[in-house]
């Protein structure tokens, strides 16, 4: 059945395993930043969401990040959602059009390893000295294990999807009637992260139109007038008005 053709108040919106066989039922910002851009979020991700344990996946617009346009340029990315203590991953290009994205945690001491340099033809820790290859393997001591390596798919000419473990989370969604009157509103439950904040929003249709930012309540029957929930690690569960029989709604993670 094709659950999108449905009402808002019909669907679960989830996140799904990432197969070509599998259309994304639902869609969530996924923010990155660099030491270099101002943007907060640079892309719309498409989220096939999933136990908060399982992958995630989110796209990368290279028409953002000019050095990934060149053979052995890098990038340090910090990447909302994924564990607040070491979210940065290092994603460089390398000949043949081929990408590598790695964490930046050194695997000695812990340290935040910088990106691809080709003076020294490697990444290096500038703690200890450690140096490592774009792939994550160690050339140089003192760590002696490689750097986690994360799957990358290149989407020739503008975008990279990136796999990242316990980024995906899966959001549920129903009709409730509140007060008297029984008005109807929207009930929305997700998983929060310490330190991240989130925000709703809507788009009547997927196919035209753009996202909007919706305010909420985080109770039943509370006015609708709270635009970021700051996440503290438990479930969170925000109310929004019906403006519209039918859409599609999103949690972005800021």
């Amino acid at each position: 059945m094709n659950t999108d053709a449905l009402p808002a108040e019909s669907r679960n919106v989830s996140i799904y395993p990432c197969t070509r066989r599998r259309f994304v039922r639902a869609f969530c910002w996924i923010a990155v930043s660099t030491p270099f851009l101002s943007h907060r979020s640079l892309f719309l991700a498409e989220i096939h969401a999933q136990p908060a344990s399982d992958i995630g996946i989110f796209r990368m617009n290279l028409n953002s990040f000019p050095a990934l346009r060149n053979t052995y340029g890098s990038v340090r990315l910090l990447v909302t959602g994924m564990p607040t203590s070491f979210p940065q991953i290092i994603v460089t290009r390398v000949p043949n059009d081929v990408f590598f994205a790695v964490t930046s945690r050194c695997t000695h001491g812990g340290c935040t390893v910088g990106t691809y340099s080709t003076s020294t033809s490697a990444m290096t820790c500038p703690c200890h000295g450690a140096r490592f290859l774009p792939d994550g393997t160690v050339v140089r001591g003192p760590a002696n294990e490689p750097l986690t390596q994360y799957v990358v798919q290149y989407e020739v000419p503008d975008f990279l999807s990136i796999e990242i473990p316990g980024l995906g989370f899966q959001i549920t969604g129903a009709i409730v009637l509140v007060g008297e009157n029984n008005v109807p509103r929207y009930r929305l439950s997700f998983p929060t992260v310490s330190g991240v904040n989130y925000e709703v929003c809507f788009r009547e249709s997927l196919a035209a139109g753009a996202w909007a930012r919706i305010p909420f309540s985080t109770t039943p029957t509370g006015a609708a007038t709270s635009t970021v929930h700051s996440g503290d690690g438990a479930p969170a569960t925000v109310y929004v008005d019906r403006d519209a029989s039918t859409g599609f709604y999103a949690v972005a993670r800021l």
